[in-house]
Order: C-alpha cells, then structure tokens, then sequence
C-alpha cells in the first residue's frame, strides 16, 4: 500500500513537471529570455559563417578589381584612337615664356631647326620614368635639336623643388593655367611632337615608352631632318 502510495506521487510530480515546462518558456519569452533550444536555432539560421563571408568579399574584390580593368581599357582606347593631339602637317601653335632657369621660351624663333616638345608632369609615374632618357638627350651633343619641355596646371614652385631634387637642367617652361596643353592638345602624358625646322608637326609620341624607344625615334626623326629640307615621318 505505501509503495503505490509513493508511486502515484511521482507519477503526479512528472505530470506537474511537464505540464509546466510550456508555462516557463512562455513567462521566459514575455521576460525577453530566449529558450536555450530557440536561441541555438536561431543562431544557426542567421549568423553566416566564415566560409560565407570569405566568398562574399572575395566576390565583391572580384568585381572591383573588372571595373578597374575596364576603366583603364576604356582610357587607353581613347587616349589611343581620340586624344591623339595635333595631326602630323599642322602648324605648331606659338607660345613663349619664361623657363624655370630664367631664360627665355620662343617656339617661333626656333623655325630652322628641329625641335622636340614634351609634355610631362611631376607626379606622373610614365613622366618620371622618362626623364633619365629627357636629360641624356639634353646633355648628347648629336641631338642637333631643340629640347623643349612643359609642364602644365601645376605651380611653378612645386615644379622647381622637383627639378632640384632630380637635378634637371633641360629646359622646363611652366603651363599653371594649361594654356599650352590646350593649344597642343595633350590630354595625356608624357606626350612629345617633333617639330620639324619650318614649324609644323611632323610626328608625335605618346606614353613614355620602351627603355631607349624615345631616342631611337629621335635620332632616327633627326637623320632626315636637315636644315634646308623637309623632315621626313616615315
């Protein structure tokens, strides 16, 4: 008799226990607690993991760096076939300044001799990398022509530290208002005609190119650029 007794206890206490396991999750939702058997499910289902992220970032880095790519395609296509500068024949447009040593700039008191006009910038990467190629030219006694620089939109003060710094002694003429680039239209740089001794264009170079490409370009424009006869472009 009081073994039942005792068994029919506990059968109550579990009936009780069970009944209030739904009561206590109910009270603990109204408290803002989370069951610890919904919180595991919810994490689960909203938190991404590692692997995901990984692949989401790399997804996007993908496509930043395709955007890139297409813009600097898009930029060579029309540095290449649109911003191409003066056409070979045309008069060379007239300018005359102050060079940054203090002398004197007159384009057209050059007609009878070659010239060769480049247009570079400090802080282009191409230009800095052509500047070794500009002083040789400057400082070779066989380039019987004219070297005549110009950089424009940038403060002439900023262009003098630089030519300190690089120890430059090639004439630099400053453009601060980019008259002269407008004139040439030069919409990338470095860029450099060849002016031939009766002032019209006669070839233009655009980039800095291969090591040794510009010079050889110079002196083979040179070899048919007589004083007395016209330049040839070919």
């Amino acid at each position: 008799m009081l073994n039942r007794n005792i068994d029919h206890e506990l059968a109550s206490a579990q009936t009780n226990s069970s009944s209030a396991s739904p009561l206590l999750a109910q009270v603990g939702a109204l408290n803002g607690l989370t069951p610890p058997v919904l919180r595991s499910n919810f994490s689960a289902h909203t938190a991404p993991s590692s692997g995901s992220m990984w692949r989401r970032g790399l997804r996007r880095l993908s496509i930043g760096v395709l955007a890139l790519l297409t813009a600097a395609i898009v930029y060579l296509l029309l540095v290449n076939l649109v911003w191409t500068g003066l056409p070979t024949g045309a008069a060379a447009p007239q300018f005359a300044g102050t060079a940054l040593d203090g002398s004197q700039v007159d384009l057209a008191q050059q007609q009878g001799q070659p010239v060769m006009l480049t247009f570079w910038s400090p802080d282009c990467f191409a230009c800095r990398k052509e500047l070794p190629a500009l002083q040789a030219l400057a400082n070779d006694p066989n380039a019987n022509m004219q070297l005549i620089t110009v950089v424009s939109r940038v403060d002439a003060q900023e262009v003098a530290q630089f030519v300190a710094e690089k120890e430059l002694n090639f004439t630099i003429l400053v453009d601060p208002s980019g008259n002269i680039a407008e004139q040439y239209e030069v919409s990338g740089i470095p860029f450099t005609y060849f002016i031939d001794q009766n002032g019209r264009i006669d070839q233009s170079v655009m980039g800095a190119g291969a090591e040794g490409e510009l010079q050889s370009n110079l002196f083979a424009w040179l070899q048919s650029c007589q004083i007395g006869e016209v330049c040839s472009a070919e």
